[in-house]
C-alpha cells in the first residue's frame, strides 16, 4: 500500500503569488497535473522541521539548499536528478524549461515525473522518525 507523503512546493528565488507558466501548465495538464491554483511560494516562508528533506533541481538549487539545511538540524538535501544514477552532476540537474519549446518543457516535466517517482519509492523505502 502506497503511503502519502507530505510535500510542498517552494523555491529559492520564487517570486511569491506568480502563476506557472502557461507552457509550464499545459505540459503539467498533459501529465493529469493541474497547475491552475498553483502560486509560486519563497522557501523562506516555509517552516522546515527535524526529517524534511529539501529537494534541488539544480547544483545553483542544491548550494543554496545546503546553506538553509544547516540552519536546521535534521533536514536534509537532494539534488533531485542524482535519483537518475547516471553519475555525472552537471547529467543530474533538472533545467528550468523556461524560453524553451514546448516540446522541450515536456519533456523536462515527464524526467521530473519520472525522478519524483523515484524520490517516493526511496523515501517510503526508509524508516520515518517516529519508528
Amino acid at each position: 500500500t502506497a503511503v502519502s507523503i507530505p510535500a510542498v512546493s517552494a523555491g529559492t528565488d520564487a517570486r511569491e503569488g506568480r502563476a506557472a507558466h502557461p507552457l509550464a501548465a499545459a505540459s503539467a495538464e498533459q501529465l493529469g497535473i493541474s497547475l491552475n491554483t498553483h502560486r509560486a511560494t519563497p522557501l523562506t516562508n516555509v517552516t522546515l522541521a527535524n526529517g524534511d528533506v529539501l529537494v534541488g533541481f539544480d547544483c545553483e538549487n542544491e548550494v543554496q539548499l545546503h546553506a538553509l539545511a544547516r540552519r536546521h538540524p535534521g533536514v536534509r538535501v537532494l539534488l533531485l536528478g542524482d535519483l537518475a544514477g547516471n553519475g555525472g552532476t552537471l547529467d543530474a540537474e533538472v533545467r528550468d524549461p523556461w524560453g524553451t519549446s514546448e516540446a522541450a518543457t515536456m519533456q523536462t516535466f515527464q524526467r521530473i515525473r519520472g525522478l519524483l517517482d523515484a524520490l517516493r519509492s526511496q523515501l517510503q523505502s526508509q524508516p520515518s522518525a517516529s519508528e
